[in-house]
Parts: structure tokens; sequence; C-alpha cells
């Protein structure tokens, strides 16, 4: 089977990914609600645009950038904490859609600002349309809001001085 198009193995209990490098044509692979702590092993799926990942135990991603054509990236509810924990993700050159809401690392003050800096060509986020305005002042925009509420914007916090991207690090 190594001409297979889409692979749904969601809710599976499956810990590791292994063994599908061999699926060089493979477009769309979903793996979400499994017990995956890792991401790795994702050599030779050139044809891969589409990963979800959602609702596993992941703390790491690596090695994405082997997959060329990625476009969209699920990996909502997992145990992201840091930035440095995913840093593959911006060497994905056609990623548009991101999800990494409900992880830690949304919480992160600045998330927004930084995930727009290192994923530049991002049109999509957290199932949110990237705008013009999120582009232009990242840290006007709170992330928990609900889509319609966008338009309320969050200032720097007036009793420390500290803008919400001051002292994050990314990528």
């Amino acid at each position: 089977m190594t001409k297979l198009d889409v692979l749904d193995l969601h809710s599976n209990k499956i810990s590791r990914i292994e063994n599908i490098n061999h699926l060089a044509d493979l477009r769309v692979l979903n793996l979400a609600n499994n017990l995956i702590t890792n991401v790795s092993n994702l050599t030779g799926l050139f044809s891969l645009t589409e990963l979800n990942l959602r609702r596993n135990l992941i703390d790491t991603v690596s090695g994405l950038q082997t997959c060329s054509r990625l476009q969209r990236v699920f990996l909502s509810n997992n145990r992201i904490d840091k930035f440095e924990n995913i840093q593959c993700v911006k060497d994905c050159g056609q990623l548009s859609e991101l999800a990494l809401d409900g992880n830690p690392l949304h919480a992160h003050k600045g998330y927004l600002e930084q995930v727009l800096k290192n994923c530049t060509n991002l049109k999509q986020l957290d199932t949110r349309k990237i705008t013009v305005e999120m582009r232009q002042d990242p840290t006007a925009i709170n992330m928990d809001e609900k889509p319609q509420e966008l338009n309320t914007t969050l200032e720097n916090d007036s009793t420390t001085g500290i803008s919400h991207s001051e002292g994050l690090q990314m990528f």
C-alpha cells in the first residue's frame, strides 16, 4: 500500500509514529485522539499536506520541515509548553493553517506575536483567520476571546510597564 492518499488512524491508542515513511503519496494523515507524546519519523512523506495530531499527549514536535508540501497542521489539546518544542514549524514554508489552542503554550504572553513572526505564511491560527490588523499589532488581540469579540484590544500592563511580548523567546 504505497499509493495511499488518506490515512485515518484517529482514536486507536497509538503511542508512536512509525512505519509510514514509505507512503510518499500520502496527502492527509489523521492521528488525532491517540497517545502520541513525540512527533517524529515523518521523513519520506513528500506529498503530505495535512497532519492532524489533536488530542494526544504531545510535548515535542520535530521533523515537519521534511514534509515540504505541508499546509495544515493541527496540534490542539496537547502538552506543548515551549516554542522551542515546535521549532520545526517555522521551517514549513507552505504552512497556511496551524492550530495550537488547548496547549499550555497558548497561554504564554506574546503567543500570537511570536507565531506570526515565525510563521509568515499563516492564513489561519487556532481556527481564526489571520487579519491585516493581527499582523500589524498582534499584541492588540486576545486569542482567548471569541472571534466576533476581537475588536477589543489589550494594553501594556500598566503596573509593570511590560508589553505582552516582552521576554518571550520563540523558536
